[in-house]
């Protein structure tokens, strides 16, 4: 699967619309679940992925190594993930996560709830960090390549991150 990855990235980046259709098609489910924990709700992940399939689109020409286009994607609906998210709060003035509380009892929304309400009590970066590699399934070495950071860097705020949140849902 890598290789035609691979392969459409290279004919997306020459502008055949199919191939970055197909890109789009085989990574559309990543992105959201990405986009969905980062901003906690459905309508706001499928914007922030339609945005940052818009800009990669745009973008796509200037890619410089087709076999990163994944990755590429995943920089980018982090970038428009963060600008959702100062858009929100600027809006709202804060995230209302406890608001939801009030949907019902089920154990499993509930759960849900509490896994949003703890991510956005991480600092952007590593929340960003904790949802590539928790979400996105990608190694320290990859995250730091995206995000520009030395990999023992993300290691160790991956690592304060999970065990933060396992300290908060062991309480």
């Amino acid at each position: 699967m890598r290789g035609e990855l691979t392969e459409w990235a290279g004919a997306a980046k020459a502008g055949d619309k199919d191939a970055f259709s197909q890109l789009y098609t085989e990574i559309y489910r990543d992105l959201y679940r990405f986009a969905f924990y980062a901003l906690g709700n459905a309508a706001d992940a499928e914007d922030a992925v339609a945005e940052a399939v818009c800009e990669a689109l745009y973008a796509i020409p200037g890619l410089h190594e087709p076999a990163a286009f994944k990755t590429w994607m995943f920089t980018i609906l982090s970038r428009v993930c963060k600008r959702s998210i100062k858009r929100i709060i600027r809006a709202r003035n804060e995230l209302a996560f406890d608001d939801l509380d009030e949907l019902g009892d089920d154990a499993r929304l509930q759960e849900a709830l509490d896994i949003r309400h703890q991510l956005s009590a991480l600092p952007d970066a590593d929340r960003t960090i904790v949802l590539l590699s928790v979400v996105g399934g990608y190694t320290s070495y990859e995250i730091a390549n995206m995000l520009k950071k030395p990999a023992g860097t993300v290691r160790s705020k991956l690592s304060r991150s999970l065990s933060k949140l396992r300290t908060e849902f062991s309480e």
